[in-house]
C-alpha cells in the first residue's frame, strides 16, 4: 500500500515536550534506575518527580514549545511476578506522543534491569487515530506494533502477555 504523501503518517511531528518527557527523560530514568521508579511509585511519591521532570524539560525549551503539565497521573500496580509503574503524560495528539508509559521491574527488586513500554498515538494510513506498542531497550526504540485501545487495562494486559512471551 503506497502512503499518500498527504498523510498525517508522513506529515504529523510530535510537541517537543510530550516527546521529550515519554521518550528522553522519562526513558532515561527508567533505564538507568527502574526498579528504584517503581519503588518510589509504590509509596504514592512518583508525581513529585514527574512534576518536576516535565518542569525541568519545559524549562528548556522556548515558550511556544511549552505544554502544561494537566492531565499527568503516576499508577502503581503489582502483579506478583512484576511491579509497574505506569505513567500518563498529558493527552497526546500528535504521532508518537505517548498516551501511556509503564515501568516493569521484577517484583521486589531494588536495583537491576527495568524495561519500559509506551502506548503512543498514530495514525493509519487513512488518517484514523490508531496506537502503536513500542519498548526503549538500550539498543534503540523497538516497534511491537499495533497496539490496544489507549486504556490503562488493555495496555497493561498487552504489556504482561509481551513479558510473559519473553520471559
Amino acid at each position: 500500500m503506497q502512503i499518500p504523501p498527504t498523510s498525517r503518517l508522513v506529515t504529523d511531528e510530535p510537541r517537543s515536550h510530550h516527546y521529550l518527557f515519554a521518550h528522553v527523560g522519562l526513558r532515561d530514568a527508567a533505564l538507568d534506575i527502574g526498579p528504584g521508579l517503581v519503588r518510589v511509585a509504590a509509596v504514592g511519591r512518583l508525581m513529585e518527580g514527574l512534576r518536576i521532570l516535565w518542569d525541568d524539560i519545559g524549562g528548556r525549551l522556548p515558550e511556544e514549545e511549552r505544554q502544561s503539565g494537566e492531565g499527568l497521573a503516576a499508577f502503581y500496580y503489582d502483579f506478583g511476578e512484576y511491579e509497574m509503574a505506569v505513567v500518563a503524560p498529558p493527552p497526546p495528539e500528535h504521532i508518537t506522543e505517548a498516551y501511556l508509559t509503564v515501568v516493569v521491574a521484577p517484583a521486589g527488586a531494588l536495583t537491576g534491569p527495568a524495561r519500559y513500554f509506551l502506548l503512543e498515538h498514530a495514525w493509519t494510513p487513512e488518517d484514523e487515530p490508531a496506537t502503536v506498542l513500542t519498548e526503549w531497550t538500550r539498543e534503540g526504540h523497538v516497534n511491537l506494533g499495533e497496539g490496544p485501545q489507549p486504556d490503562q487495562a488493555e495496555f497493561l494486559g498487552t504489556v504482561l502477555a509481551v513479558l510473559r512471551r519473553s520471559a
